[in-house]
C-alpha cells in the first residue's frame, strides 16, 4: 500500500511553470544525498509487504544567471503491513531520504530580479517532483530490495490535484 503526500499546486503555479519551462532545458540530475535505514529486526522474507508513505518538497536557486537549480527533497517511510506491534521495542520499519538537484539551463536572459521568486518557485513546485520523482522512486526501490524486501516500489508520480482559488466575492446590486 502506498500513500504519497503531494502538496497541492495552484493553477497560477502551473502557469508560471509553463512560462519558465518554455525558456529552460533540463541538462542534468544529480543525487546530492541518499540514505536508507531499517529499524527493528530485519526479516529477510519475500512476502513482506510495506505500507509506505512518501512526501517531498522542492526549492530553487539561480547560478551565475545561467542555470536554475531545482532541489527535490523526498522522504519515504514504511512498516511491514503484518508487523505485530510491540510497545516495548522500536517498531520495525524503513526510512528513505534523498535529495536531488535538477539543473536547468536558461535558454535566454534570466527574468528580472523582482519576478524571479514568483516564477522559479512555481516552476520548482511543478517541475521538481515531475522530473525528480522517477530518480527517487528508483532509489527507494533499489535500496529496499538490497534490504531483502521485494515490495517497495513507489507509484508513478501523478500531478497533484489543483487548489482552486476561492470564489470571487461579488456584490449584487440592491
Amino acid at each position: 500500500m502506498f500513500d504519497v503526500t503531494t502538496p497541492g499546486i495552484s493553477l497560477d503555479q502551473l502557469r508560471l511553470a509553463g512560462v519558465v519551462g518554455a525558456n529552460v532545458r533540463l541538462s542534468e540530475i544529480l543525487m546530492r544525498s541518499g540514505q536508507c535505514d531499517w529499524k527493528g529486526p530485519l526479516r529477510l522474507r519475500d512476502d513482506i509487504v510495506l505500507n509506505i508513505r512518501a512526501t517531498y518538497e522542492s526549492s530553487w536557486m539561480l547560478l551565475d544567471d545561467k542555470i536554475v537549480v531545482v532541489t527535490l527533497h523526498a522522504i519515504a517511510a514504511g512498516a511491514p503491513a503484518d508487523e505485530p506491534s510491540n510497545p516495548a521495542s522500536e517498531p520495525a520499519g524503513i526510512n528513505v531520504d534523498a535529495v536531488f538537484d535538477l539543473y536547468y539551463e536558461l535558454l535566454g536572459a534570466p527574468p528580472p530580479e523582482d519576478k524571479r521568486d514568483e516564477l522559479f518557485s512555481g516552476f520548482a513546485a511543478v517541475n521538481g517532483p515531475l522530473n525528480g520523482w522517477p530518480y527517487f522512486r528508483e532509489f527507494v526501490d533499489s535500496s529496499v530490495r538490497r534490504l531483502g524486501v521485494n515490495r517497495g516500489t513507489l507509484p508513478l508520480f501523478r500531478v497533484p490535484k489543483f487548489q482552486s482559488p476561492p470564489p470571487a466575492q461579488t456584490d449584487k446590486p440592491k
